[in-house]
């Protein structure tokens, strides 16, 4: 698309992170909020919230997930329980399924630590907009005016943007239930950190998540018509008296619930926006009026599933990396079938969860008996698949520009490497390098039968100039071609590399190989993880994964680096052939010479 200004309206999570991917992306952006600063960043101090795998995926694009590791506190996935019994406990940790816990204050702190001055506007409210052939017409407070060629509404549960854009979505409507929210330190109620729950009662709800710092965050829920004590009432007595009835909640819940001072409890009526069914989802985008709603804007749940802001940080990378990719009219058309299809289990789930977590009897027995009866070998695979299925099955966080390596180590291992390494992996343009390496090719079978499957070199050959062309798709592919001449031999090894989750995937043939990226002083190493046919997810048999070494470490001469790979015998196959027997080993010097600026210096070619 154009490289136009961006208008975003709302300075929460969503339009703080949207404008720092369309940053990276090479699009510029302007935030409008109404708030002050101060206002943003105190707004809802003393909750948690609950990031997800695919959210910490989406902040490790953005740089900030080491950051607020330090910060948060890592947990698996809370269990259920009702009058003090587990109903169902999750099988472990897991990177899809674990939780970084952290205070909203701390994720609004770090992300306003990367903005710019420019990039962000207090204290303009948003009123109205007007499309036209070059972009939209935005009207704030005052009567100032600003163009921009699409108009983001990232503005919450109560988006005025979608209020004038988007009627047919309707407007937000109460849950039914409210939450009381506070966090405090453990200390006040219990001995030791307490484990994460949820326990169910009738028409009401209680959960427990322990925090960096000796903190936890506990929330209460109670269905609107259970709340029989008056507003003015003290609320740790009103909630005492409401969780201690017909004992149906362990000591602990009530032993949090009073501790905590009445001013450190935040009362939130539950909003949601109207369910509707899967043949009638209202679109996110007005590709016609140059605007696109994002986070809580264009869906806006309960959260009883900790997925909202989550959500709102993969609608806002998905949504920069269409922009990037595409003109503005497909860019929209992409993002929204992308993110209403994803989004529509989780917004069923949500209401799902308070139904059945706050029955009534005799349907809360029912329930009770049926967890209990469930053997556990059968409940808790089930509920890490349901759980597994609610936050997306698996999550690559999609391309914005930054280059296929930055986008596996992160930013900010993917800055600690040499200058030469960086300028050679960063962004999408086509390179083409050279070097000197050593090439040598095992004389098995199992050597032979590699190379012709995977396509690998079939002869050894000293000292031979490399050539490696790599090109780059809008798509994040790279496409590497590697050349090895010697004086009577001409080897190739073609493979194209993918990002995955956080791994890097590279296909030789029909077989893809799985590495993780492990940071070392000077440049990194490549750990297999596994090995699966091209085109498919499950796995090989361990036996026939090859013993794969490759690192890359910088050279003497800053512009280029060494590079060692190392093809061995499958480890269960030792048996049969040499354990030490080398498959294939190219080791030598890469020479990617770089200016001052840190430009590219060979030949550097725009992808198409």
């Amino acid at each position: 698309m154009a490289r136009n200004n961006v208008i975003i309206v709302g300075g929460g999570v969503a339009g703080l992170a949207l404008s720092q991917a369309l940053k990276v992306a090479g699009i510029h952006s302007t935030i409008f909020e109404e708030r002050t600063k101060e206002a943003c960043l105190n707004h809802g101090v003393g909750g948690g919230i609950g990031l997800w795998g695919p959210a910490q995926e989406a902040l490790r694009t953005l740089g900030l997930l080491q950051e607020l590791e330090r910060k948060g506190e890592m947990m698996a996935c809370a269990g259920y329980k009702s009058r003090g019994k587990w109903l169902v406990r999750p099988g472990g940790y897991s990177y899809l399924t674990s939780c970084l816990v952290v205070e909203r204050h701390d994720l609004m702190s770090s992300l306003y630590s990367r903005m710019c001055e420019d990039q962000i506007v207090f204290g303009k409210k948003f009123e109205r907009f007007e499309s036209n052939d070059t972009g939209v017409q935005v009207t704030f407070s005052g009567g100032e005016t600003l163009h921009g060629s699409l108009l983001v509404g990232v503005d919450g549960i109560h988006s005025r943007v979608r209020a004038q854009a988007f009627n047919n979505m309707g407007a937000p409507e109460f849950a039914g239930y409210r939450y009381w929210r506070a966090v405090v330190p453990w200390s006040r109620f219990s001995s030791s950190q307490p484990a994460p729950f949820e326990a169910w009662g009738t028409g009401k709800r209680f959960g427990l998540v322990p925090m960096r710092g000796g903190k936890v965050f506990w929330f209460a829920v109670l269905n609107d018509n259970a709340v029989v004590h008056p507003k003015e009432t003290n609320i740790n007595h009103m909630l005492l008296d409401m969780f201690h009835q017909d004992n149906e909640f362990e000591p602990l819940c009530l032993q949090a619930i009073e501790s905590t001072l009445p001013n450190e409890i935040i009362e939130t009526p539950i909003m949601q926006l109207p369910l509707h069914s899967s043949q009638k989802l209202p679109a996110y985008v007005d590709a016609d009026q140059n605007v696109v709603l994002a986070g809580d804007a264009a869906h806006a749940m309960a959260p009883n599933l900790a997925q909202g802001a989550g959500l709102a940080l993969e609608d806002v990378l998905q949504l920069a990396s269409c922009l990037r990719r595409y003109d503005q009219r497909v860019a929209l058309s992409r993002y929204d079938h992308t993110r209403r299809r994803r989004v529509v289990v989780p917004q069923h789930l949500a209401r799902a969860v308070n139904f059945v977590g706050s029955l009534g009897t005799p349907w809360s027995t029912y329930r009770d008996i049926s967890c209990s009866l469930l053997p556990t070998g059968l409940k808790t695979p089930l509920f890490d698949r349901l759980h597994q299925f609610t936050v997306g099955w698996s999550y690559t966080a999609p391309n914005i520009g930054q280059g296929l390596y930055a986008r596996v180590l992160g930013p900010v291992a993917f800055r600690e490497l040499p200058e030469a390494q960086q300028a050679f992996h960063r962004g999408e343009k086509n390179v083409t390098c050279s070097g000197i390496f050593d090439v040598k090719v095992g004389k098995s079978v199992l050597a032979r039968a590699m190379s012709v499957v995977s396509g690998l070199p079939k002869q050894s050959i000293s000292t031979a100039k490399m050539s490696l062309d790599i090109q780059r798709d809008r798509n994040g592919c790279e496409f590497w071609n590697r050349c090895f001449s010697g004086q009577t031999a001409r080897e190739t090894f073609r493979s194209v590399q993918w990002c995955e989750s956080n791994t890097l995937v590279e296909a030789a043939g029909p077989v893809a190989f799985v590495f993780e990226l492990v940071p070392k002083p000077g440049g990194f190493d490549h750990v297999l993880k596994h090995v699966r046919l091209r085109g498919t997810s499950m796995p090989l048999p361990r036996f026939v994964w090859p013993r794969i070494s490759a690192t890359t470490r910088s050279h003497s001469d800053q512009n280029g680096w060494n590079a060692s790979i190392v093809v061995r015998c499958p480890e269960p196959l030792a048996f049969l052939f040499d354990p030490d027997e080398i498959i294939l080993q190219y080791e030598g010097v890469v020479s990617f010479p770089i200016s001052a600026d840190n430009h590219f210096v060979c030949e550097d070619r725009e992808n198409k």
